[in-house]
């Protein structure tokens, strides 16, 4: 089942202009309102338009969306034909052609006067980074809306961008509201949003939904399917864009999503500095590069809290947080090693001797779930097991810093709890005993 957001009902014709290059992007808006800049995914625009190259115009605006529609497609049509498509960020036209009688000789003289250079550039549009934009084409009904199943939903990968994955405090809201208005409720969702990547399908907004319907056997949830690409051109772009775009969607206190926490921003901005390659242990006692690191993140966390008051005040309690836990690791003694003999001998006198099949991996496992995936691939090997272990153990003491800060482990028990697994945790010492 397809379907399309409500919109609003005014629309008009923009283009880019970047004035050094003499490049072109043409396309339809719904309401100036809307924070909304482009349905371009080409990098090169955007990293023209983050360098502040970009001149927007507003060429014709109307309350029919369907005018709108066919001036993009003469206006993409001209310009390939007067200028080429080399003077263009748009790939293709592909706008709707509709019906041209609607473009009035009046609509067409504006399209040439902005060819031209006649028309003057808007001045009073704050811009908006890749991650507003994508979001409010989101909200705006840019993409067409899917049902998809709540197990396969369950199956895919997912983006954390708060504390704790299952938020049961926002399944409980979500529920309470559903029973009394189980319609009203539904249709009030905005889309779960799925990005598509060459490795699958990953959610990057919509956990707390995720769980709500999984909590009452919701057959499905409507989403929306984003290219991978429109993230940005290189990988580490996507993935910070992915971490940006989850966090503004907290930003709005709604019944299904409540704002983020001090403790999820904080848990954003280090998932940021980690994938920018900015290692927090080396900025804890150099004022310069804390202060280098605050002006990045005053940048891209700017959309994600009410006042910059507000955010300056998180970024203080990320730097405490920080400074407490290098504290607490500093003071434990050496991480204990174990050896692959240790393990194995670990592994068959406390489980299999005893009949349960087990797993020894890494604490860096409960990322993702992956721990999870590798019990299931053992209970194929033992169909008639009911009882399984996870002997978990740390591999360097940056696995235990990630493990404290991030507690994945809790997730992956809250998981199993949820689906009713008969699954042993055993996490062996990470330090000797005094």
């Amino acid at each position: 089942m397809v379907a399309k957001l409500k919109i609003t009902e005014k629309y008009f014709l923009y283009g880019w202009l970047d004035s050094e290059k003499l490049m072109h992007n043409i396309g339809k808006k719904v309401s100036k309102k809307l924070l909304y800049l482009t349905s371009v995914s080409a990098g090169q625009w955007w990293s023209r338009f983050t360098d502040g190259k970009m001149e927007q115009y507003c060429i014709i605006e109307s309350d029919d969306r369907d005018i709108i529609s066919a001036c993009e497609w003469f206006a993409l049509d001209y310009g390939f034909k007067v200028l080429g498509k080399k003077c263009f960020y748009n790939k293709t036209n592909n706008a709707s052609k509709g019906d041209q009688s609607l473009v009035t000789k009046e609509m067409k003289q504006a399209v040439m006067d902005y060819f031209d250079g006649k028309l003057t550039p808007i001045t009073n549009e704050a811009p908006f980074p890749l991650h507003v934009n994508i979001l409010n084409k989101v909200i705006g009904g840019e993409y067409d809306i899917v049902n998809i199943p709540t197990f396969k939903l369950e199956q895919y990968g997912f983006l954390q961008v708060r504390e704790e994955r299952d938020n049961q405090a926002g399944i409980k809201a979500i529920t309470e509201s559903w029973m009394e208005n189980p319609t009203q409720t539904m249709a009030d969702m905005d889309p779960i949003a799925i990005v598509k990547t060459a490795d699958g399908f990953k959610l990057i907004n919509g956990n707390t939904r995720l769980g709500f319907a999984s909590a009452n056997k919701i057959n499905e949830l409507p989403a929306v399917i984003i290219d991978e690409e429109e993230f940005g051109s290189t990988e580490k772009e996507r993935n910070q864009c992915y971490v940006l775009f989850g966090g503004f969607a907290n930003a709005e206190d709604k019944v299904y999503r409540k704002p983020n926490t001090d403790g999820d921003l904080i848990h954003q901005m280090l998932s940021w500095l980690a994938l920018e390659g900015i290692s927090t242990q080396n900025i804890l006692n150099d004022k310069l590069a804390k202060a280098a690191v605050t002006d990045l993140l005053k940048i891209h966390f700017k959309h994600h809290c009410p006042t910059m008051k507000k955010l300056i005040g998180v970024i203080g309690k990320m730097f405490t947080k920080l400074e407490e836990d290098e504290a607490e690791i500093a003071v434990q003694e050496n991480l204990l090693t174990y050896s692959e003999s240790e393990l194995m001998k670990y592994k068959i006198h406390n489980y299999e001797t005893k009949g349960i099949p087990a797993v020894v991996t890494t604490m860096s496992s409960v990322n993702e779930m992956k721990c999870i995936g590798y019990i299931r691939n053992r209970a194929h090997q033992f169909p008639e097991a009911t009882k399984f272990a996870l002997v978990l153990y740390y591999a360097s003491k940056k696995e235990y810093h990630n493990e404290r800060k991030e507690k994945n482990l809790e997730k992956v028990k809250q998981s199993i709890k949820r689906f009713g697994d008969q699954i042993v945790i055993d996490v062996l010492p990470a330090f000797a005993k005094k």
